[in-house]
């Protein structure tokens, strides 16, 4: 399965609604690309333009042929294409963010939980962006504001515990999203 995985790539799918407090805050719909180095430089060189206008070309990938052996159905065949006109494509943000891990090992760690921790950063204003948001609209009983208050007070406390353990500083939970500049 693993060389089948790194030979031809795997697309994965997944939705999930993240709650605090039993109160559901936010959606993550995810699309994975896995593959090797090897397989990903194939897609690119086969990839063909799929519309765009005025010079604007975006790449697909995988490629239709090499989408079909994922089962993937052809309507979620492009994965990376620009929703929308100006933007730049997501296969191009992709690469602008796209960062590798050194092969020291210290190195190697720091830079898996900096990723990690970037995510759970995010997911972390997120929710409590739409906790705000639900507060100003009148649709959570004190008990609930109460409940996710002190939820997202351990949820910070656990974060600075885990800063600290592997040398990242706040600064340091962000990615570089390339022509649309930082994350966070």
């Amino acid at each position: 399965m693993l060389d089948t995985i790194l030979d031809k790539g795997v697309v994965a799918q997944g939705d999930l609604t993240i709650s605090v407090a039993e109160v559901d805050l936010v959606f993550v719909g995810i699309k994975l690309v896995l593959a090797s180095v090897e397989t990903m430089e194939s897609w690119r060189e086969a990839a063909k333009p799929i519309g765009g206008n005025g010079g604007n070309t975006h790449e697909q990938y995988p490629p239709r042929e090499e989408a079909a052996s994922f089962s993937e159905p052809e309507s979620e065949g492009r994965l990376f294409e620009c929703e929308r006109p100006g933007l730049p494509g997501k296969a191009d943000m992709l690469r602008a963010s796209a960062s590798r891990l050194p092969a020291d090992l210290d190195k190697m760690e720091q830079g898996l939980a900096k990723l990690v921790l970037t995510v759970v950063e995010l997911l972390r204003r997120l929710m409590e962006r739409q906790a705000i948001r639900r507060m100003d609209g009148g649709s959570l009983t004190e008990g609930e504001i109460e409940r996710m208050g002190r939820a997202f007070e351990k949820l910070e406390q656990k974060m600075e515990e885990l800063k600290a353990v592997f040398g990242l500083e706040r600064e340091d939970l962000n990615l570089n999203l390339g022509p649309l500049g930082n994350l966070m």
